[in-house]
């Protein structure tokens, strides 16, 4: 089940759905891939798929800070290397620093997804 709540982050200026996921049991073993983020795509895009996909792949908290990185470009990883290990270990603080690092130039006016586990 999942809850919304929006609110307008003061850092990054995008308006922000904090999407509540509690996470639930399952015997599924099937994995589903995530998409490779190479730069020329929409970052919201891109963590809008993430999210669907760790959500079907049933991720805690955990996992999903294990395994966006790895769905950057190369190229695109040494930004996340660079970043604070506080950012790191924070989904929504992560996301937010994604979502302004890599914005697009209609990113003030759109709204963009903050999945918190």
């Amino acid at each position: 089940m999942m809850s919304v709540l929006k609110e307008k982050d003061p850092v990054t200026n995008f308006h922000v759905a904090e999407y509540v996921l509690k996470p639930i049991s399952s015997t599924s073993s099937k994995t589903f891939k995530h998409t490779l983020f190479e730069g020329d795509n929409d970052p919201r895009s891109h963590l809008s798929e993430f999210i669907r996909v760790a959500q079907m792949n049933r991720y805690d908290e955990d996992d999903v800070l294990r395994a966006f990185p790895q769905t950057l470009h190369k190229s695109y990883r040494k930004w996340y290397d660079g970043l604070d290990v506080e950012i790191q270990r924070d989904w929504v603080k992560l996301q937010t620093a994604f979502l302004k690092h890599f914005k697009t130039d209609d990113s003030d006016e759109i709204s963009s997804a903050i999945w918190r586990v």
